[in-house]
């Protein structure tokens, strides 16, 4: 036979074994009389190869072989009942399922519910066990927990990473109230194996953790990178200063989190339960770790976070504020006179202190809280002309800040300004308003209009757009146009066109 018709056979079993699933079975006999024997499916193939490697006495090459049949998508109901039911050693159940049991309603998570409740329930003695039994069982999983699994006697190896997803599968499947007895002694070794190293549990089983594991096992937990921005929150529920700070060096955590963890943490004192979290935060460098420090309130935490030269004025304003709101003029004090790190502006400074000569502190309280709210307020636009017409900021920084949208306001502010005090606004700021002044839709026609941004335009509608159709145009000795592309230098340029 020669290579052409070699590849000629190949190619025509390849495309009967994709087609032989879906023939007509009374049409098959023709079929394979004309064409010979089809093809088995590569799906049915790997199916029926784990199904007898379940049932030989001594499995071989099972991982393989799931693998194969999960590419294949095979893998269903029956096949994942048997891997189940016959799976040897047990602590390679979790790996063959790859996630086929995930399904409450499916027929294989039903019988490890089945299993975990009669022979587990909320024993967590007997839960541990089975989890150091199955790194030496050889069995199916039924059969070892239908032993008396005792827990042996001496140090114990730590099991292997198949036996630690296995338990975790386990967990998953059992009730709520057995999984939730489980996890409160989950401490230790087991909890580092369970909860730090590997896939992630199931989601069932980080919930539990989250309400009711103990410290070691949400601290274990919280240091996982892959944990999703809402399980870092719960575990923070309970302002536990040991799981704020596993918390707030995990990448994932927002950085409205960490505000809320430096706010308790500033809350708490130098002399609170959080010494250790207080000693992580002290030691911040980059940005995302000090930047929320800003709100702590502490005058030590604060003035780390106000190391940045780069902070605006406004932030620096309401960082002092909430130190003077929650430790006074002695906090705000002794934050200013950390005068070689903390990086005030020179003008802040002296407004602070001039509001410190205050012998009640009450005036300076409430007129440090007054410029604050004129920079944050979101309800009263009538600071915005004003800044608008400064020359300190342009448009986009100041439609960025969290100011009143009320066009009615602003234009009421705008015209309570005096004329005098209305300077001329930088160029960048009128290029903006002229550019927002512009429609969409015509700015889109401008563009079309030049030429260059309009392959696929015919050359009547380029000049119709830029209002020169009735000028003679040398187009059509122009290759371009031909191709329906007009180029820059043989259009006029109009008016609205967007160049």
């Amino acid at each position: 036979m020669t290579s052409a018709s070699a590849t000629s056979a190949e190619s025509t079993a390849a495309v009967l074994r994709l087609l032989a699933p879906h023939a007509d079975p009374d049409e098959i006999p023709l079929v394979e009389e004309r064409l010979g024997p089809l093809p088995v499916p590569v799906g049915e193939t790997a199916r029926a190869a784990l199904l007898a490697a379940l049932d030989a006495p001594r499995p071989a090459r099972l991982t393989a072989l799931a693998a194969d049949a999960r590419a294949a998508r095979v893998l269903d109901d029956e096949v994942a009942s048997a891997l189940v039911a016959k799976a040897r050693p047990a602590r390679s159940l979790a790996a063959l399922l790859g996630g086929a049991a995930a399904d409450p309603g499916r027929p294989a998570a039903a019988r490890l519910c089945e299993l975990t409740h009669r022979h587990l329930g909320p024993d967590p003695d007997r839960w541990f066990a089975v989890h150091r039994a199955l790194a030496k069982h050889r069995g199916t999983l039924a059969e070892l927990l239908d032993a008396a699994v005792t827990p042996p006697g001496g140090p114990v190896p730590p099991p292997p990473r198949s036996a630690d997803e296995t338990f975790a599968l386990l967990l998953a499947h059992a009730a709520a109230e057995d999984r939730a007895a489980v996890v409160r002694r989950l401490t230790g070794a087991p909890a580092a194996a369970l909860l730090g190293e590997g896939p992630l549990p199931a989601q069932a089983v980080l919930d539990a953790v989250a309400d009711h594991g103990p410290v070691p096992a949400r601290v274990v937990l919280a240091g996982r990178a892959q944990l999703d921005a809402r399980d870092l929150k719960r575990l923070t529920a309970d302002g536990d200063p040991a799981v704020d700070e596993a918390v707030y060096g995990n990448m994932r955590t927002t950085p409205t989190l960490r505000r809320a963890i430096a706010v308790r943490a500033g809350a708490a004192g130098p002399d609170g339960p959080s010494r250790a979290l207080r000693k992580r935060l002290l030691a911040g460098r980059e940005g995302w770790e000090v930047l929320p420090l800003l709100v702590s309130g502490d005058a030590d935490l604060t003035a780390v976070g106000l190391r940045n030269s780069s902070i605006r004025k406004a932030v620096q304003r309401q960082a002092v504020l909430h130190v003077w709101e929650r430790q006074g003029e002695k906090g705000v004090r002794a934050l200013l006179a950390k005068r070689p790190s903390v990086r005030l502006l020179d003008s802040l400074r002296t407004f602070v202190e001039g509001l410190l000569e205050d012998p009640g502190g009450a005036a300076g309280a409430a007129a440090l809280r007054a410029a604050c709210r004129a920079d944050v307020d979101l309800d009263d636009p009538s600071g915005l002309p004003e800044r608008l017409h400064s020359g300190d900021s342009n448009l986009a920084n100041t439609r960025r800040r969290p100011r009143s949208r009320s066009a009615p306001g602003r234009g009421a502010a705008r015209r309570s300004c005096s004329p005098g005090s209305r300077r001329r606004r930088p160029r960048s700021s009128r290029r903006t308003v002229r550019r927002r002044r512009t429609g969409g839709a015509r700015r889109w026609r401008g563009r079309r209009g030049c030429g260059a941004r309009s392959a696929g335009s015919p050359p009547a509608t380029l000049t119709c757009c830029t209002g020169s159709s009735t000028r003679p145009r040398r187009w059509t000795s122009c290759g371009s146009s031909r191709g329906g592309c007009a180029r820059p230098w043989a259009t006029n340029r109009s008016p609205g066109c967007g160049w």
